[in-house]
C-alpha cells in the first residue's frame, strides 16, 4: 500500500550527549559500563580506582545520555622517571569505553579530546598509554598527536640466581679436570672478575688454571668489572659471537673497566663463561 501524499518520513531523533566530569552520583553507572565492556570483577574494579592511591576522581570524562553513562575516559597520575636523575609527573591513559548501543557515532573523539583540559592546571607534562596501533591511527594521532613507540620485551623462561652460578662452576670446574681442550683454555688464565649486572646483586669470579672460584663478599680488587643489563644475557647465546660482543661495547650496552690484556683472556674463554648465565 502507497504512502499517503504529503506524508513525511519521520526520522528517528539522534541522541544526544553530554560530555562533561565524573560526579560521585555517577559512580554505579560507571562501573557497569567498565564491567560490561571490559568484563571486570567488582572487586577488581575496587582495587583498580577504590585503593589505588593516586587515582583522582576529576580526571574521569563521562559522556551521558538521558541521564545514563554510556561513555568514559579517565586518566591515572603517574610519577615517571625519563632519565636517570629526572621524574616527571605523567598521566596514564587509561579505560576508553562506549556502551555497545551507542558505538559508531564518533562519541569516542570528544572524551579523548577532553585530555588538554581535563590534564591543564594538575602539574602534568605528558601523557602515556597502551593503546592499540589501529586506534592511535584513527582516533589519538589526528586529535592529540600521539604516536606509536616501538617496543620489545624478552620473557626470561630461566631465572638468573647465584645457586645456579655456583653449581654452573662446579661443572665447569669438573670439565676442566676432565677435557683437555677446557684445560688447554684455562692453563694461562688467572684473573678475577666482577660482574655487576643491573638487578642483581653483584658477585666475582676467580678463575685460574686450578678452579674457577664464586666469591660473593670479597668484592674488591677485581682484574676486571663488567656492566650490563639481565637482557644481554639472551644476546650472549647468540652464535655470533664476535659481532655480538663487539656491537654490545660499541653501544655501551656492556661496559668493560680494566686492562686489555685481561680483557682479550676474557673474550678468548668466552664460551666457558657464558655458560654459566644459562
Amino acid at each position: 500500500m502507497g504512502r499517503n501524499e504529503g506524508e513525511k518520513r519521520v526520522m528517528p531523533e539522534k541522541p544526544q550527549y553530554q560530555i562533561r566530569v565524573f560526579a560521585e552520583k555517577d559512580r554505579v553507572d560507571l562501573m557497569k559500563l567498565l564491567s560490561d565492556t571490559f568484563k571486570m570483577s567488582s572487586d577488581f574494579l575496587v582495587w583498580k580506582y577504590d585503593l589505588n592511591p593516586d587515582f583522582d576522581e576529576s580526571l574521569i570524562i563521562i559522556a551521558v545520555n538521558q541521564g545514563q553513562v554510556v561513555g568514559c575516559m579517565n586518566w591515572l597520575p603517574r610519577s615517571l622517571k625519563i632519565s636517570k636523575s629526572s621524574t616527571v609527573r605523567a598521566a596514564l591513559g587509561a579505560d576508553l569505553a562506549v556502551h555497545r548501543n551507542h558505538r559508531g557515532r564518533g562519541l569516542a573523539k570528544p572524551l579523548i579530546a577532553s585530555e588538554n583540559t581535563i590534564l591543564k592546571g594538575k602539574n602534568i607534562i605528558m601523557s602515556y598509554g597502551y593503546i592499540d596501533p589501529q586506534l592511535v591511527k584513527r582516533v589519538h594521532g589526528p586529535l592529540l598527536g600521539l604516536v606509536e613507540v616501538p617496543t620489545s620485551t624478552i620473557v626470561y623462561k630461566k631465572y638468573l640466581t647465584l645457586a645456579n652460578i655456583r653449581r654452573k662452576i662446579l661443572e665447569m670446574n669438573e670439565a676442566a679436570k676432565s677435557g683437555e681442550e677446557t684445560e688447554r683454555k684455562l692453563a694461562r688464565v688467572r684473573m678475577s672478575v666482577l660482574f655487576r649486572l643491573r638487578g642483581f646483586p653483584q658477585f666475582k669470579i676467580r678463575i685460574s688454571p686450578d678452579a674457577t672460584q664464586l666469591e660473593e663478599n670479597d668484592l674488591t680488587d677485581a682484574d676486571l668489572r663488567v656492566e650490563c643489563d639481565l637482557t644481554l644475557l639472551e644476546l650472549f647465546k647468540s652464535k655470533r659471537k664476535t659481532l655480538t660482543v663487539i656491537k654490545a661495547l660499541l653501544t655501551r650496552r656492556v661496559r668493560i673497566k680494566g686492562s686489555l690484556r685481561k680483557t682479550l683472556k676474557l673474550y678468548r674463554i668466552f664460551n666457558l663463561v657464558r655458560v654459566l648465565f644459562e
